[in-house]
């Protein structure tokens, strides 16, 4: 009696990396989206400050005058 083995196929490369190219683009872009996120922050935080400083040397400028209660530094 001949006993007939079940060999399974093997599954191409193209089969088992089916889905590698959507992962990367969707983690590329999740990467440049922080990135961005981290950079915009970090310039806003930087320039609201630079703001602040001319906004508070600017509304002082007579001697008399008292700063808005927003501009106290």
């Amino acid at each position: 009696m001949t006993e007939k083995r079940h060999i399974p196929k093997k599954r191409g490369l193209r089969a088992t990396r089916s889905g590698q190219g959507l992962v990367e683009y969707a983690l590329t872009v999740l990467l440049v989206l922080g990135l961005f996120s981290i950079m915009n922050y970090r310039i806003m935080k930087g320039i609201g400050v630079l703001w602040k400083t001319l906004a508070a040397e600017i509304a002082s400028a007579c001697p008399d005058c008292t700063r808005p209660s927003q501009l106290q530094q």
